[in-house]
């Protein structure tokens, strides 16, 4: 069966269950190594110039060489133990292995913020969170509560002080961590912590986008409803940023940016949304691009720029269709059957569809997006 929003394990391909601990653990075993790769990168070169000196053989540098030239003088490639200038034959050797074991790293963290967003809080969040409406459905306190509770265990899990030495590909300048305990050894939890934290924020903004977007029945939003979603927005900023002992405002603020600029939107009237979904919409086909009501931007499950900002800063015509599918007004149910063609006498309006009654426009976009993508194919 399916497991409840508290089971604390999901399973992989393998059929592993892999527990919220067993996770964080993974992503600090990968920070310990890069912080031990930049040691050994450190250590090698040294120890190699000692046992040059053990073995009788000085390091050469070419005269007037200021790093242009050849790094060898009289190299034999055969001779391991030929003089070599300092540190330039070991440059990048590592390098690979840094770049996996960091991607790895990214991997297991944005792992980690999905299976709490989209599966641990999937009910309640994704599935639960203004359903029936704003005034009617689930408000943002209880989800804020379960995401304190999963950055609590991620802490005890990931327990340490600061890094005091970077290594190099970990960004570290949107650090969370304001321990003080000194012990160096730590410092690999602590970027391993806020590596997930991090990527919890930008789960979170992405899910609550998603549920404003795509969140399907149930979703209807009203134009007066921008002063309650504002709070709730507020509310996951104001946990992330934990009273400035969390992620900086900065970073912050730049992740949510599209979803300040989304409740912006909805806060517009349905005429002033309807003519910007217009103009939009010829702008785009002018740029070639297929979004609107006839590309693949309007199918189910999102897809092409939903929820994305154009180069000026605005959301295209597909992010503004979605929009207007989740109005809470007659008017915009009539601009979207006049404007998308939709079967006339249908009584499934946009405003029944979302809240459940009815499918014929959900048919109409399905088929447009299967018209499209066998057209592509």
């Amino acid at each position: 069966g399916v497991p409840n929003d508290d089971a604390g394990a999901v399973f992989d391909g393998d059929g592993v269950s892999a527990t919220l601990p067993q996770l964080c653990a993974r992503v600090a075993s990968l920070h310990f190594l890069m912080r031990k790769l930049a040691a050994l990168e450190r250590e090698v070169p040294a120890r190699f110039a000692k046992m040059q000196r053990s073995q009788g053989v000085g390091e050469t540098f070419v005269p007037g060489d200021d790093g242009d030239g050849d790094v060898y003088e009289n190299f034999d490639p055969t001779n391991p133990y030929a003089p070599k200038r300092r540190g330039v034959w070991f440059d990048g050797l590592l390098d690979g292995a840094r770049q996996t074991l960091s991607s790895c790293s990214r991997k297991v963290a944005d792992y980690i913020a999905c299976k709490v967003v989209y599966w641990d809080l999937r009910r309640l969040f994704i599935e639960g969170l203004y359903r029936g409406g704003v005034q009617n459905g689930e408000r943002a306190d209880a989800v804020v509560a379960r995401l304190e509770a999963a950055l609590s265990e991620i802490a005890e899990r990931l327990p340490g002080a600061e890094p005091s030495e970077p290594s190099e590909n970990v960004d570290l300048n949107a650090t969370t961590s304001k321990t003080t305990r000194s012990d160096s050894d730590d410092a690999y939890c602590a970027s391993a912590r806020d590596e997930v934290v991090h990527a919890l924020l930008r789960a979170t903004t992405q899910g609550y986008m998603w549920v404003m977007l795509d969140g399907g029945v149930g979703r209807v939003f009203a134009e007066n409803d921008a002063a309650a979603l504002e709070e709730d927005l507020f509310c996951f900023r104001d946990l992330f940023v934990a009273g400035g002992e969390g992620v900086p405002e900065p970073t912050v603020d730049a992740v949510m940016r599209r979803a300040d600029r989304l409740l912006m939107v909805m806060s517009l009237d349905t005429p002033t949304l309807c003519d910007a979904y217009l103009e939009q919409e010829a702008l785009d086909r002018e740029r070639g691009n297929a979004g609107g009501a006839g590309g693949l931007a309007a199918s189910p499950g999102g897809g092409g720029t939903v929820g994305e900002l154009d180069a000026a800063g605005g959301f295209g015509a597909s992010t503004l269709l979605r929009v207007l599918c989740h109005r809470e007004d007659r008017e915009a149910s009539k601009f979207l059957k006049a404007h998308c063609h939709l079967p006339k006498g249908d009584e499934g309006s946009v405003m029944s569809i979302v809240r459940g009654k009815g499918n014929s426009a959900a048919a109409y976009f399905a088929k447009k997006y299967n018209a499209a993508r066998n057209a592509a194919v």
